[in-house]
């Protein structure tokens, strides 16, 4: 294969969406001076926002497979993925495992850790939202209104309190949004879930500001902010919400986390000659 068709292919697959351990293979043989690191992501949305925070050197992409969080933890386990520059991040949802070579976005995930960037909040805030409550009230009002689902998430996730596996895909919060009141407690009746209502409750009443956003899933929220916040044309819906959010947060803002931090130190192993942040 000629030089030329050599570039071709490498720059086809560098500026790929989707990857699968096929394709990675091939990146890291032409990578034969370690000068790049690789960064396996749950989705597009991801790749696109990474690539914006991450070095000009390191590769994020989508790992194309099955299982989210889990593809990206069992691709890592393959043989061949077992270099050091082949890394992945991803969300931490609720789990209390770390997987090898996985790093993960603060709080639960990542539209929790850009939100929580006060500055990005109240840059979208000043755009599109039009209510008279403060910006901080609004948010935390939310997440304080979505906790006993979250708790619902976290206990299904972590098989806790003899809860049964749950079908999320049937909760429909904008039934239940009257202006800025959720009614949770008819959304968890109408899902079959009134037999966890009280004990989510309970669990909720006792988190912290700082905990919500350790435990709140982001397209919960998002789909709330999608209904209650406006452009030109009605409400944003949650694809706009995530779109506006994931553009007006920044470099300097994610070298303040401890993402940011992991990676930094990670790069910063003796005899790595490559790097993920700058």
């Amino acid at each position: 294969m000629g030089e030329l068709a050599k570039d071709s292919i490498r720059r086809e697959l560098e500026d790929a969406v989707c990857y699968d351990i096929d394709n990675m293979r091939l990146l890291l043989a032409e990578d034969f001076r370690h000068t790049k690191g690789f960064v396996f992501l749950e989705g597009p949305d991801d790749v696109k926002f990474f690539r914006r925070q991450l070095s000009d050197v390191a590769i994020g992409i989508e790992y194309y497979g099955t299982g989210g969080k889990h593809g990206i933890e069992k691709a890592l386990a393959d043989e061949s993925m077992k270099d050091d520059r082949v890394i992945g991040i991803c969300d931490r949802d609720y789990s209390e495992e770390h997987a090898d070579r996985m790093f993960y976005c603060d709080k639960c995930c990542l539209e929790l850790m850009v939100i929580s960037e006060n500055e990005v909040w109240h840059k979208f805030c000043d755009l599109y939202y039009n209510g008279e409550e403060d910006y901080t009230s609004v948010l935390s009002g939310i997440l304080r209104q979505l906790a006993p689902v979250s708790m619902l998430r976290k206990e299904n996730a972590q098989k806790n309190a003899g809860i049964e596996e749950i079908d999320f895909r049937k909760l429909k919060l904008g039934k239940y949004l009257d202006v800025h009141s959720i009614d949770i407690c008819q959304a968890f009746t109408d899902c079959g879930w009134k037999g966890y209502y009280e004990h989510c409750l309970r669990l909720a009443a006792n988190l912290t500001d700082e905990e919500l956003y350790e435990y709140t899933n982001g397209h919960d929220l998002y789909k709330i902010l999608g209904m209650i916040c406006e452009g030109g044309k009605g409400p944003l819906g949650e694809k706009k919400v995530r779109d506006i959010l994931y553009k007006k947060y920044e470099r300097r803002n994610f070298v303040k986390t401890d993402l940011y931090n992991d990676l930094k130190q990670y790069q910063n192993q003796e005899s790595r000659t490559w790097k993920y942040v700058d």
